[in-house]
């Protein structure tokens, strides 16, 4: 074999395991609300459904919520949190630099399914989806339900960021 050869062969390898490991890595971080794992099915029902108008658990934003829901604190990556991020892997929204980035910008779920919205950001914001309002702490997080079929927006302090389609 020439050197050329041998050169351009050390290249495709390389090539070839770069794009197994990355494959590997995102294959990984994709599980979806779908998954066998239902251990955590019950409490995020009872999180969904809490009755009183305000609930912050949160200990860094003193900011008043106005009556509207506040769910999760992500700050310290608590073991809830990071059940949650586990549970919704690539059905969670995370924002970050106010609101600005976010990853991803959409996905599909069937009606009924929930995803999880992750405030990364040290600031406190209002996300609204299917015309409700969730005020999520600074590096807090909230669990929705999408209900309504189609495709619906996500907004961050009334901006539309990112959507997600809703099937039947």
């Amino acid at each position: 074999m020439d050197k050329n050869t041998k050169v351009l062969l050390a290249i495709v390898t390389v090539v070839i395991v770069l794009g197994g490991l990355i494959w590997v890595v995102f294959s990984n971080n994709s599980t979806g609300v779908n998954s066998d794992d239902t251990s955590s099915s019950d409490y995020l029902r009872s999180i969904q459904s809490i009755p009183t108008s305000t609930v912050s658990t949160s200990t860094s934003s003193t900011a008043a919520t106005g009556g509207i829901r506040v769910v999760g604190d992500a700050e310290k990556n608590t073991p809830l949190y990071v059940e949650m991020v586990k549970k919704f892997g690539g059905n969670r929204f995370q924002f970050s630099a106010n609101c600005t980035s976010v990853q991803p910008s959409s996905f599909v779920l069937k009606a009924g399914q929930q995803f999880m919205v992750d405030n990364r950001d040290s600031k406190a914001h209002t996300f609204s989806f299917g015309g409700k309002k969730y005020a999520v702490t600074d590096y807090g997080y909230a669990i929705v339900t999408a209900i309504k079929a189609g495709t619906q927006p996500l907004l961050c302090d009334g901006i539309q960021r990112a959507r997600v389609t809703v099937e039947k």
